[in-house]
C-alpha cells in the first residue's frame, strides 16, 4: 500500500485550523494527539469543530477496558485504514504499531496487504478477517462469525468490531476533509518509522 492519497480535492477543504484560541489549545493538550505543540493533522481540520473533535478524541482512549491488547489493536486498525486507503491513518498507526505495540515492520506491510494474514496467528488472523468483512460487506456472515468465534471471545469480536467501525468511520472522514499523510511522523517518545 502506497500512501498516495485516494481522494483528489477538488475544492478547498479545511485544513488550516482556525485561529488558536485558549480553549481549543485546552482540549488539543489533554489529548493524546497534541505533539510537540502541534494537533496531528485531521485536528487541523476538526478545530473548526471542537465538539466532533472532542467527541473523536474520547472515542480513542480505552485505557483499561480493552478486551483485544495493543499488538491486536494496532493490526485491526492498519488492516481496516489500509481498506479504507486512509493515507494519515496509515502514516500514524505504522508507526504506533511498531514502536507501541511490538509489531515488525514486515508485520506493519503484512497487515497493509489485503487478504495476507498467514504470517500471523490465529487470533490476529481472525482479527484481520473480521476487518476484511466488515470493510468489504458492511457485516460477519454466520460463517465467518463461527470461524472467528473459534478463537476470540464474543466481548474480543464485539470490540474488533467497535474498531474497524470507528477506523472506518475517521478514515472516512479524513478521505473526505483531504487530510494528508503525517509526514516525519513521531511518536512522544521520539519513536519514527
Amino acid at each position: 500500500m502506497t500512501l498516495e492519497s485516494t481522494a483528489v480535492a477538488r475544492v478547498s477543504r479545511p485544513l488550516n485550523p482556525p485561529e488558536m484560541t485558549a480553549e481549543l489549545e485546552a482540549l488539543l493538550r489533554s489529548s493524546k494527539l497534541y505533539r510537540e505543540g502541534q494537533p496531528l493533522l485531521v485536528f487541523n481540520a476538526l478545530m473548526h469543530h471542537p465538539q466532533a473533535m472532542r467527541a473523536l478524541a474520547r472515542r480513542l482512549n480505552w485505557g483499561s477496558d480493552a478486551v483485544l491488547n495493543v499488538r491486536e489493536r494496532e493490526l485491526t486498525i492498519l488492516r481496516t485504514v489500509a481498506r479504507v486507503r486512509c493515507v494519515q491513518e496509515i502514516s500514524v498507526h505504522r508507526v504506533v504499531a511498531e514502536h507501541s505495540a511490538g509489531v515488525s515492520w514486515s508485520e506493519v506491510a503484512t497487515a497493509l496487504r489485503e487478504s495476507d494474514a498467514a504470517s500471523f496467528g490465529a487470533r490476529e488472523s481472525a482479527l484481520l478477517a473480521i476487518a476484511d468483512a466488515v470493510c468489504a460487506t458492511d457485516t460477519l456472515s454466520d460463517a465467518q462469525w463461527s470461524s472467528v468465534s473459534t478463537v476470540l471471545t464474543v466481548p474480543e469480536i464485539i470490540e474488533a468490531l467497535m474498531v474497524v467501525g470507528y477506523y472506518r468511520l475517521v478514515g472516512g472522514m479524513q478521505n473526505a476533509l483531504g487530510v494528508p499523510a503525517e509526514e516525519d511522523f513521531v511518536l512522544p517518545d521520539g519513536s519514527s518509522a
